[in-house]
């Protein structure tokens, strides 16, 4: 059995989303995870730019 992990990926005023695929959970889930925490890192960063200008 396969899992799949999909991820939206912010681009400017667009999503864009890709599937990856995994042959176990806990590596689908391990992926997932480690995606919404550099997205999160990711929109830290941004606010701090548009906050310092």
């Amino acid at each position: 059995m396969s899992w799949l992990v999909t991820i939206n990926i912010p681009r400017w005023e667009r999503k864009e989303c890709k599937n990856e695929i995994y042959d176990t959970k806990a590596d689908a889930l391990e992926r997932q995870k480690y995606v919404q925490d550099v997205l999160h890192l990711h929109a830290e960063v941004m606010q701090y730019e548009r906050e310092g200008d």
